[in-house]
């Protein structure tokens, strides 16, 4: 599923924020988790899958008793498109910090 299928699934449901978590499982694959307010998993997507496929099913982890402190937050009161637009970005990279603009880009 597409990360705007799983966001128009959150906004249906009235949440207010999600949480993206770049994680690893046991054997070191890196993997992408969506999380609630308490740690909970909303969905997930291995890191070699693409942003083409998220899943609402439970991963194989173990459930958090809170939310990780390293896991940003996404205002899901910004609407579909910029949330979308701001989560598919980060989505795209996966989860890696983008390279700064050159200074003739500024």
């Amino acid at each position: 599923m597409l990360i705007e299928d799983v966001l128009t699934e959150l906004i249906n449901d009235e949440m207010k924020s999600v949480w993206l978590y770049p994680t690893t499982d046991s054997g070191g694959a890196k993997l992408f988790q969506l999380l609630d307010q308490y740690g909970g998993e909303l969905a997930w997507r291995w890191g070699s899958d693409g942003q083409k496929r998220w899943r609402a099913t439970p991963s194989s982890l173990a459930p958090y008793s809170e939310r990780p402190d390293s896991a940003e937050e996404y205002d899901l009161t910004e609407g579909l498109e910029m949330l979308a637009f701001t989560l598919g970005i980060k989505d795209m990279t996966y989860g890696s910090v983008l390279p700064p603009r050159p200074d003739w880009c500024r």
